[in-house]
């Protein structure tokens, strides 16, 4: 199912018009038409009624407003997650390391990071080397690791 299809739905319940959901989803009155189609063929029954100009909600139309509403609330949220995710907007980076790398190279790295991502939340810690690749192999504490040596008794 289209997400166009809901959305067409949800614009003609409020609206109570063909014409001005038509023109607030940018297509055709037939378009939106075979939309509706579409969705009460999808849902096996009349979602509206149609008497002359005016348009209500049949009670299977009721029923299912709610649920559609949500569906596109549901599809533009998850795609808001996304963007803001590419974005790196916002979160949280836990990275572990080992001495070398932890007090040498990271912190200018993590500085510069902080500069491009202000809203990144950074924690980092230095640990042995062989308790950094524990803590990423088990995803426990640290999300990324940096070791500058082999982890002692064979670990790694």
């Amino acid at each position: 199912m289209r997400i166009e299809n809901f959305e067409a739905f949800v614009k003609i319940a409020h609206l109570r018009s063909f014409t001005q959901a038509a023109e607030e989803c940018f297509c055709t009155q037939a378009t939106i038409s075979q939309r509706i189609k579409n969705l009460e063929n999808y849902y096996k029954a009349q979602l509206l009624d149609r008497v002359g100009r005016d348009v209500k909600l049949t009670v299977a139309g009721q029923r299912v407003l709610p649920h559609c509403e949500a569906v596109i609330k549901a599809i533009r949220d998850s795609k808001n997650e996304l963007v803001i995710l590419n974005k790196l907007s916002t979160g949280e980076l836990n990275v572990c390391s080992s001495n070398t790398p932890g007090t040498y190279i990271l912190p200018q790295a993590l500085s510069d990071f902080h500069l491009l991502y202000p809203s990144v939340n950074i924690e980092s810690q230095i640990k042995y080397a062989k308790d950094v690749i524990s803590e990423v192999s088990y995803g426990r504490d640290c999300e990324l690791g940096f070791v500058s040596q082999p982890a002692a008794n064979g670990v790694g």
